[in-house]
């Protein structure tokens, strides 16, 4: 059971503007699906998992798909650049 705590700590807020970089290559609207499918997807996967492994991202591309009837606009190649935040 994964459990979220919302917090507003100056510490919190500067750890997610790591992810600005990411936001910006994914652009808003697939950055927007992202968030989406990790807090109410079905899915099992985070972020991590979704710009590294195939098989996470065929789960969140199909949950899309389903969701908004729209294949993700993200190549490989965006995905590649956005996993060097992530290290």
């Amino acid at each position: 059971m994964k459990i979220y705590v919302r917090s507003e700590t100056i510490e919190d807020k500067t750890a997610l503007s790591k992810f600005d970089p990411i936001r910006k290559l994914l652009g808003e609207d697939e950055w927007y699906k992202i968030e989406e499918y990790l807090v109410n997807g079905d899915g099992q996967h985070g972020l991590k998992e979704i710009l590294y492994d195939e098989d996470a991202w065929e789960d969140y591309s199909d949950w899309r798909q389903k969701k908004y009837h729209t294949k993700p606009l993200v190549t490989s190649a965006t995905r590649i650049k956005a996993r060097r935040y992530l290290k």
